[in-house]
Protein backbone atom coordinates (compact mmCIF):
# COMPACT_ATOMS: atom_id res chain seq x y z
CA UNK A 1 0.00 0.00 0.00
CA UNK A 2 1.22 3.49 -0.84
CA UNK A 3 0.33 6.16 1.72
CA UNK A 4 0.81 9.27 -0.39
CA UNK A 5 0.28 11.87 2.34
CA UNK A 6 2.70 10.17 4.72
CA UNK A 7 5.28 9.70 1.97
CA UNK A 8 5.00 13.38 1.10
CA UNK A 9 5.62 14.30 4.74
CA UNK A 10 8.57 11.89 4.93
CA UNK A 11 10.09 13.36 1.77
CA UNK A 12 9.68 16.86 3.14
CA UNK A 13 11.37 15.90 6.43
CA UNK A 14 14.25 14.15 4.66
CA UNK A 15 14.82 17.12 2.37
CA UNK A 16 14.63 19.57 5.28
CA UNK A 17 17.18 17.51 7.21
CA UNK A 18 19.49 17.22 4.20
CA UNK A 19 19.31 20.97 3.60
CA UNK A 20 20.01 21.76 7.25
CA UNK A 21 16.60 23.13 8.24
CA UNK A 22 15.79 20.48 10.88
CA UNK A 23 17.86 18.31 13.18
CA UNK A 24 18.04 14.54 13.17
CA UNK A 25 15.85 14.49 16.31
CA UNK A 26 13.23 16.75 14.75
CA UNK A 27 13.14 14.56 11.65
CA UNK A 28 12.95 11.35 13.66
CA UNK A 29 10.22 12.61 15.99
CA UNK A 30 8.03 13.75 13.10
CA UNK A 31 8.70 10.82 10.73
CA UNK A 32 5.40 9.21 9.66
CA UNK A 33 5.99 5.48 10.16
CA UNK A 34 3.12 3.22 9.19
CA UNK A 35 3.36 -0.55 8.76
CA UNK A 36 0.85 -0.36 5.90
CA UNK A 37 3.53 1.28 3.72
CA UNK A 38 6.91 -0.39 4.33
CA UNK A 39 8.75 2.23 2.26
CA UNK A 40 8.33 4.71 5.11
CA UNK A 41 10.30 2.68 7.65
CA UNK A 42 12.83 1.35 5.13
CA UNK A 43 13.76 4.84 3.91
CA UNK A 44 13.93 6.12 7.49
CA UNK A 45 16.26 3.34 8.65
CA UNK A 46 18.40 3.49 5.51
CA UNK A 47 19.06 7.18 6.17
CA UNK A 48 19.72 6.59 9.86
CA UNK A 49 23.40 6.06 9.03
CA UNK A 50 23.71 9.68 7.87
CA UNK A 51 23.87 11.06 11.40
CA UNK A 52 24.67 10.18 14.98
CA UNK A 53 21.71 9.09 17.06
CA UNK A 54 23.65 9.90 20.23
CA UNK A 55 23.16 13.64 19.92
CA UNK A 56 20.94 16.14 18.20
CA UNK A 57 22.59 17.63 15.16
CA UNK A 58 22.04 19.23 11.80
CA UNK A 59 23.37 17.53 8.70
CA UNK A 60 27.13 17.84 8.36
CA UNK A 61 28.17 20.07 5.44
CA UNK A 62 30.56 17.39 4.18
CA UNK A 63 27.63 14.98 3.79
CA UNK A 64 25.86 17.43 1.48
CA UNK A 65 28.98 17.47 -0.69
CA UNK A 66 29.24 13.67 -0.75
CA UNK A 67 28.06 12.48 -4.17
CA UNK A 68 27.10 8.98 -3.04
CA UNK A 69 25.03 10.22 -0.11
CA UNK A 70 23.40 12.94 -2.21
CA UNK A 71 22.47 10.45 -4.91
CA UNK A 72 20.98 8.03 -2.35
CA UNK A 73 18.91 10.78 -0.74
CA UNK A 74 17.74 11.92 -4.17
CA UNK A 75 16.61 8.38 -5.02
CA UNK A 76 14.71 8.19 -1.72
CA UNK A 77 13.00 11.51 -2.43
CA UNK A 78 12.05 10.44 -5.95
CA UNK A 79 10.80 7.08 -4.69
CA UNK A 80 8.67 8.64 -1.98
CA UNK A 81 7.03 10.83 -4.63
CA UNK A 82 6.61 8.00 -7.13
CA UNK A 83 3.56 6.16 -5.86
CA UNK A 84 5.34 2.85 -6.47
CA UNK A 85 5.05 -0.05 -4.03
CA UNK A 86 8.17 -1.03 -2.07
CA UNK A 87 9.17 -4.35 -3.68
CA UNK A 88 12.26 -5.38 -1.74
CA UNK A 89 12.04 -8.11 0.87
CA UNK A 90 13.49 -6.56 4.00
CA UNK A 91 15.83 -3.70 3.27
CA UNK A 92 16.98 -5.10 -0.03
CA UNK A 93 20.49 -3.87 0.65
CA UNK A 94 23.47 -6.15 1.05
CA UNK A 95 25.62 -3.27 2.31
CA UNK A 96 26.45 -3.52 5.96
CA UNK A 97 27.00 -6.59 8.08
CA UNK A 98 23.51 -7.19 9.49
CA UNK A 99 21.55 -6.92 6.19
CA UNK A 100 24.15 -9.13 4.51
CA UNK A 101 23.92 -11.82 7.21
CA UNK A 102 20.12 -11.79 7.06
CA UNK A 103 20.22 -12.13 3.30
CA UNK A 104 22.66 -15.04 3.47
CA UNK A 105 20.54 -16.84 6.06
CA UNK A 106 17.25 -16.38 4.21
CA UNK A 107 17.30 -18.12 0.82
CA UNK A 108 13.81 -16.84 -0.09
CA UNK A 109 14.85 -13.24 0.57
CA UNK A 110 18.05 -13.75 -1.41
CA UNK A 111 16.14 -15.15 -4.42
CA UNK A 112 13.55 -12.37 -4.49
CA UNK A 113 16.07 -9.59 -3.96
CA UNK A 114 18.40 -10.95 -6.63
CA UNK A 115 15.94 -9.69 -9.27
CA UNK A 116 16.22 -6.14 -7.95
CA UNK A 117 18.90 -3.61 -8.83
CA UNK A 118 20.59 -2.47 -5.61
CA UNK A 119 22.17 0.49 -7.38
CA UNK A 120 18.75 2.18 -7.53
CA UNK A 121 17.38 1.22 -4.09
CA UNK A 122 14.66 1.94 -2.87
CA UNK A 123 13.48 1.39 -6.45
CA UNK A 124 13.50 -2.25 -7.49
CA UNK A 125 14.02 -1.71 -11.22
CA UNK A 126 16.37 0.77 -12.85
CA UNK A 127 13.71 1.55 -15.48
CA UNK A 128 11.29 2.68 -12.75
CA UNK A 129 13.90 5.00 -11.31
CA UNK A 130 14.77 6.48 -14.70
CA UNK A 131 11.10 7.04 -15.56
CA UNK A 132 10.26 8.66 -12.22
CA UNK A 133 13.43 10.78 -12.29
CA UNK A 134 12.49 12.14 -15.74
CA UNK A 135 8.98 12.98 -14.51
CA UNK A 136 10.39 15.12 -11.71
CA UNK A 137 13.31 16.80 -13.46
Amino acid sequence: MVLTDKRQKAAELLLNFYEGRVTNYQMGDAWPCDAADPALSKVFWANWGLYSDLREEYVEPRLRKNYTASKAIHRCLVFLASGLEYEWVGFGLSRGLVPRILELLDEHRREINSAGDQSVWPFYHKEDYKREWKLRN
